[in-house]
């Protein structure tokens, strides 16, 4: 999985930047380069997992982008 997914998962970019306090253009930047600072990787991780109803798992994507 990549970040534009987990992005896409909580609504798409403008969703994902109001969710992490970021510009839309911060988002579409993580999306660019797959990377998400630790702090803002574990809120869309929490967040990600409790929509996409089970498809992401939140250890799972700590484990692959995080820690």
């Amino acid at each position: 999985m990549n970040i534009r997914e987990l992005i896409e998962s909580v609504g798409g970019i403008r969703a994902a930047a109001r969710l992490l306090g970021v510009a839309p253009s911060t988002a579409h930047y993580y999306c660019k380069t797959n990377r998400v600072p630790l702090k803002r990787l574990l809120m869309l991780a929490s967040v990600s997992e409790m929509l996409s109803k089970g498809r992401f798992k939140y250890d799972q994507i700590i484990k692959e982008h995080g820690l």
